[in-house]
């Protein structure tokens, strides 16, 4: 009995100090002495010091405060604040995760943070509610395809579109496909899935929105296995999400816009006086929507001067949006 409490109350120990300690808030030995003798815990002073001593043998590395030496908290875990908050705005300003998702998301994410720390992060880190989708990805059919993916099964299921009125129509009247999924991509805030469909013999690849797919079924089907070089080959030659040239522009931007440039292109660009309260800039922009999205939303205080080509492509773009 002994013994199980010994066992006992190093976990213990091990998941108070995680849990509710760092630097700012370390814990006295005074303490933990207190918190850990009681009659379940079985513990003493010396006990206890021993049992940060194995902890520490085992790699914790449970330190002492240097102003009070009988002082200590857990320094060291697998993610810290900085990283936690860097992926909390990530999850939380993606417009694919719905925001059912990403609290659950965050609540795990803060659990890699003391208690004090993740109470912090809630205090100063918000996200508008327009910024999230009322529906999110389709979190369990991308689990089940990574699920095929790593057991080399075939999946089959039905594909559709959506009719104006919302409704579904399915492919080839509800026809359930195959596929022999090699990898799944997120392109412009959808989830693709990448495979062989049918005879592999084919080698066709095809790519479905994950989302637009439904009733997935893994089989007992050995999928067609690709070599990494020919999916990455094939992600590249799919025209569905095949990513847009990279090309040099030279933008003319309202002085107050070179924030909104670096953020865009980072802090190496090199901007040259242009005329007055303008300035030129040369980048390497991708030649796709996301970059003419971009432009747009400066409200003519960035305009393309070259490649003319990418020019009369914005203008087009602009008409066809302007036409009634």
């Amino acid at each position: 009995m002994s013994s199980q409490k010994n066992k006992q109350r190093i976990l213990r120990i091990l998941k108070y100090l995680y849990r509710y300690t760092d630097e700012e808030h370390p814990i006295t030995n005074t303490d933990l002495v207190d918190m850990f003798t009681d009659v379940t815990a079985g513990g003493t002073r010396k006990t206890i010091r021993n049992d940060i001593d194995v902890l520490n043998s085992e790699g914790f590395n449970i330190l002492e405060t240097k102003r009070h030496r009988d002082k200590c908290y857990f320094p060291e875990r697998p993610l810290d604040s900085s990283d936690v908050s860097l992926l909390i705005n990530a999850v939380e300003t993606s417009r694919f995760v719905s925001k059912e998702k990403a609290n659950a998301l965050k609540e795990k994410l803060l659990k890699f943070v003391s208690i004090h720390e993740a109470a912090a992060m809630n205090q100063y880190m918000h996200v508008p509610d327009a910024m999230k989708r009322d529906k999110g990805q389709p979190y369990k059919e991308i689990e089940l395809i990574t699920e095929a993916i790593n057991k080399d099964r075939k999946i089959r299921y039905q594909s559709f579109n959506y009719l104006p009125t919302k409704e579904k129509r399915f492919k080839n009247d509800g026809e359930y496909f195959s596929l022999s999924p090699a990898a799944i991509i997120c392109r412009e805030d959808c989830y693709y899935v990448l495979g062989y469909p049918g005879d592999v013999s084919e080698q066709t690849v095809t790519m479905e929105r994950i989302d637009h797919i439904c009733n997935i079924e893994i089989t007992n089907e050995t999928a067609f296995k690709p070599e990494a070089s020919d999916i990455k080959e094939a992600i590249y030659k799919n025209n569905k999400i095949q990513e847009a040239e990279a090309v040099e522009v030279i933008l003319e931007c309202a002085n107050e816009q070179i924030q909104n440039v670096m953020d865009y292109f980072g802090d190496e660009i090199e901007p040259c006086p242009a005329s007055e309260g303008k300035f030129y800039v040369s980048v390497r922009a991708e030649d796709g929507p996301a970059f003419y999205a971009w432009v747009f939303r400066a409200a003519g205080e960035i305009r393309i001067i070259e490649p003319k080509v990418m020019l009369k492509k914005y203008r087009k773009m602009l008409r066809k949006g302007l036409k009634n």
